[in-house]
């Protein structure tokens, strides 16, 4: 049971070095396209903070919707509404930034897959993609390990 627990850890630890999602994976122009934007809109996000936190250290990657389906046999699917989400979990920030995009995860995919999905979804997401999470899909999984919340001073 230990062995399994160690194992399961260090696959979802693994940051991958390349995108997993289509069409990224195999267009170069296109990936490279999402993560000069990633990086614009992570830049601007961290700006509203104060100090404010520094950019991750990590290039963007994306693989679509983390250990869930993509919706691919839904037409249009939900992965594009899962790629941006991955762009602010990657960037990281603070908590209410975290709180707003899974709620912006939960109505996107909501609106491409008769509105339950995304409230299916959700919960996984608050409960997996947590800052302390020794995930690759985690807030803020372009920072090193554990990055936690980027807090406005009070």
């Amino acid at each position: 049971m230990r062995c399994t627990a160690l194992s399961l850890l260090l696959v979802l630890g693994c940051a991958p070095s390349y995108h997993r999602a289509s069409p990224y994976r195999h267009d170069h122009a296109a990936g490279a396209h999402l993560e000069a934007r990633a990086t614009v809109e992570c830049k601007a996000r961290l700006d509203t903070l104060p100090g404010p936190p520094p950019m991750p250290a990590e290039r963007f990657r994306t693989d679509g919707c983390s250990l869930w389906p993509d919706g691919m046999f839904t037409g249009e699917g939900w992965q594009s509404c899962c790629v941006e989400h991955d762009i602010v979990y990657w960037c990281g920030g603070s908590q209410e930034m975290r709180e707003k995009a899974d709620e912006v995860l939960r109505q996107c995919v909501g609106d491409r897959y008769q509105g339950w999905m995304g409230a299916v979804m959700k919960p996984g997401v608050r409960l997996g993609g947590a800052p302390w999470v020794p995930a690759y899909f985690r807030w803020g999984y372009g920072h090193k390990y554990p990055a936690g919340y980027f807090e406005p001073a009070k």
